[in-house]
């Protein structure tokens, strides 16, 4: 065991702390290293408790957990880092909790690699570019924990990665909020996202995520963007108050689903699909948003169904020539300019809806 107030500094070529295996007890202790990590978890049976540990200023990561190495990590303070506050790779599997990652010149977070890990009311913030990132396969699960002000992406998941993000709060992050990327099956639930320069969520490359009960809102551009085949199930999501840029935007033939969301106050409107688009909306609520409701450019072709698209500031689905797309048993009442706009040319497929 390591105690209270114990300082670790390291020059040499490896971490400060290295931990292949057992279950050393590591508390209240100031860790630096200028090699390739402050802390470094790996192999099977490496399963370390650290609590209360400031782990800053490093030439690389904070804490890197690789080779099926474990641990938990409880109430640490991690910042300052070049690369990332805390790396995860080949199917190591960490559990954070109460941790702060922040004010990295790099990544706060970066599972890659086959990596898991459990994060549970962390924070997240300060970051050169993205809060969390998940690539390459692998499956962190994010809880309770707020992810913000990160000069680039807030949650960032792609090349076939996946990942589980609960109960959280990601805003004020500069470039995008949420990236999945290819191949990638990651859930994100119950979410509070906002305030991002750029768009609070993205998913492309094939990804296929859920993101359930989140609030994604408040940033300059879309709140959820969905790009180059991405896919993904998106439920119970209020999703409102993005400045630049539509709420929702889906493009590069990607599919996604979107269940039971509220998508709302956008200044510049509500949901674009462009560039052979797809996506299915079902039991949506899609209101006050400035423009139309539900914009279909440039060969796409959604579905909406069971939905609401009232009170915004234009029509409720505005279609392009060699759009198509269907409209079925949805309220579009109540818009400024009425229920449609642009139809000739389109191929959109309308039936019982309430106009």
């Amino acid at each position: 065991m390591l105690g209270t107030l114990y300082y670790i500094f390291s020059e040499q070529e490896g971490p400060a702390v290295d931990i292949p295996e057992g279950e050393l007890l590591l508390e209240d202790c100031d860790i630096t290293s200028n090699s390739v990590a402050g802390i470094a978890i790996h192999g099977p049976t490496a399963n370390p408790i650290i609590r209360r540990t400031r782990i800053h200023d490093g030439r690389s990561n904070g804490v890197w957990v690789y080779e099926g190495g474990q641990g938990t990590l409880e109430d640490c303070d991690i910042s300052g880092t070049k690369w990332a506050g805390v790396r995860i790779e080949g199917e190591g599997n960490p559990i954070l909790r109460r941790c702060k990652v922040h004010d990295g010149r790099n990544a706060g977070v970066v599972v890659t690699d086959g990596g898991l890990g459990t994060f549970e009311d962390c924070e997240i913030w300060s970051n050169a570019l993205s809060g969390l990132e998940s690539r390459n396969g692998s499956k962190p699960v994010v809880q309770r924990t707020s992810i913000h002000n990160s000069k680039g992406k807030g949650v960032y998941i792609h090349r076939g990665s996946s990942g589980t993000v609960e109960d959280c709060h990601i805003f004020n992050n500069g470039n995008v909020g949420v990236e999945i990327g290819e191949n990638s099956t990651p859930l994100i639930a119950r979410s509070n996202i906002f305030n991002n320069a750029y768009s609070d969520v993205e998913i492309c490359k094939g990804s296929n995520p859920i993101i359930r009960e989140c609030a994604i809102y408040g940033g300059q551009m879309s709140g959820i963007f969905v790009y180059q085949g991405g896919h993904g199930t998106i439920e119970n999501c209020d999703i409102f108050g993005h400045t630049n840029y539509q709420e929702v935007v889906i493009r590069d033939q990607s599919d996604p689903t979107l269940h039971t969301c509220k998508i709302h106050d956008g200044k510049v409107g509500g949901v674009l699909l462009l560039e052979h688009a797809e996506g299915t909306f079902e039991n949506c609520d899609i209101y006050n948003n400035g423009f139309s409701g539900v914009w279909i450019r440039t060969g796409s072709n959604p579905t909406i169904r069971n939905s609401k698209i009232n009170r915004n500031d234009g029509v409720a689905v505005l279609t392009e020539q060699n759009s198509a797309g269907s409209v079925l048993d949805c309220d579009l009442t109540g818009n400024s300019q009425g229920s449609w706009g642009n139809l000739a040319g389109s191929q959109l497929s309308r039936s019982g809806n309430i106009e």
